[in-house]
């Protein structure tokens, strides 16, 4: 899911209509982190993808555990 197509700037809402409505959405200091996992996955020992919203309502940077 980290790819072109996600490049810092892009907005969430742009995130969401691609690849649906996260599966849990946390607040940060500096805005929001969008947390993806598969959806039959559990919390633990499943891969994660973090996606950081600013302020703005824009992709700061992504990470995949």
């Amino acid at each position: 899911m980290l790819d072109q197509k996600l490049a810092p700037g892009i907005a969430s809402s742009k995130i969401v209509d691609r690849y649906g409505k996260p599966t849990l959405i946390l607040d940060e200091p500096s805005g929001k982190k969008y947390v993806y996992k598969p959806g039959e996955a559990g919390w633990f020992g499943s891969q994660k993808i973090y996606l950081f919203i600013d302020g703005n309502n824009k992709l700061t940077r992504g990470q995949c555990i």
